[in-house]
């Protein structure tokens, strides 16, 4: 990542540069269709994908600059952010959250390092970049047993690498920041990836409540249920999760149109899914992990 100056606005910019394991697995020009795709998002919370190119045989886009500090920074610094904060953040990021999944597109990376916290807004870095590098790379990806996420934030079927996603994926990585903002830690820790995972199939995470007093009652239920394994169990929309993390109670959730994906709501069908893949995850996974830094 580097701090550029726009040559024709004199205005700062972010040019972020496709590490080298990436940039090789990329079709450069499908890659660079694809962000123009991103650059059509217009949100508040979501900088701006000003254009993309290449140098040399390395992509890079360029993004609206953002004068802030990531989520990650301060977490590293307090460890556990102020409850009202933690709703604040938590509400503005399933904001922009909801506005990009209504125009089909997934984060697949949230996490404390791509929250930007300004003076005066709170920013979701590198949406739509996961998508354009499945979809320009996805042969290459696929033959190396790759995923694109972090492991202490990915969802049980992102780290599966099933093709169908949908917002419930999102979610359910959302709501492992909040809870590492609440606690000071993520729901599962684990020396490798594969520890990591394999915790997060055999169980639920350590109850809020256990690791901090005073959590109310309302936002520990709605995180918690942004962490339940089977899809149909969490927040259906990110809506549904912003008003319940705003301690609005929602009566139904109405899904929203133009969401990522057809959404599977047989739950049975999630649970066997989920369950029949425990076992070869708990032995060994041998997944490579795409982090998008």
């Amino acid at each position: 990542m580097y701090l550029a100056t726009d040559t024709q606005s004199g205005e700062r910019v972010a040019v972020k540069i496709l590490r080298s394991e990436l940039g090789s697995a990329v079709v450069k020009e499908r890659f660079l269709r694809e962000i123009a795709f991103v650059s059509e998002l217009d949100h508040p919370q979501i900088p701006k994908v000003l254009g993309s190119g290449m140098i040399g045989n390395a992509p890079y886009y360029v993004m609206t600059y953002i004068d802030g500090e990531s989520l990650r920074a301060r977490l590293d610094r307090e460890r556990q952010i102020d409850l009202d904060e933690t709703r604040r953040i938590a509400v503005a990021v399933a904001q922009a959250m909801s506005y990009a999944h209504s125009r089909g597109i997934l984060h697949r990376d949230i996490k404390p390092a791509n929250i930007l916290i300004s003076a005066d807004h709170v920013h979701v870095l590198d949406f739509g970049v996961a998508r354009a590098i499945i979809a320009s790379a996805q042969d290459a990806l696929t033959s190396a047993g790759m995923v694109v996420g972090t492991p202490a934030y990915v969802s049980p079927e992102q780290a599966l690498a099933e093709g169908s996603l949908d917002g419930r994926s999102d979610i359910y990585s959302l709501g492992c920041v909040i809870y590492e903002m609440i606690t000071g830690t993520p729901p599962f820790l684990g020396a490798t990836a594969q520890a990591i995972m394999s915790r997060r199939f055999l169980g639920p995470p350590p109850p809020i409540e256990h690791a901090r007093e005073g959590v109310p009652e309302d936002l520990s239920r709605a995180v918690m249920k942004s962490l339940a394994k089977t899809l149909d169990d969490r927040w259906q929309t990110a809506d549904a999760f912003a008003a319940a993390l705003s301690g609005a109670t929602p009566v139904v959730e109405i899904p929203q149109p133009g969401e990522a994906t057809p959404r599977v709501t047989n739950s049975r069908r999630n649970a066997v899914i989920i369950g029949g893949a425990i076992a070869a995850v708990i032995v060994a996974i041998v997944t490579a992990w795409v982090v998008i830094e």
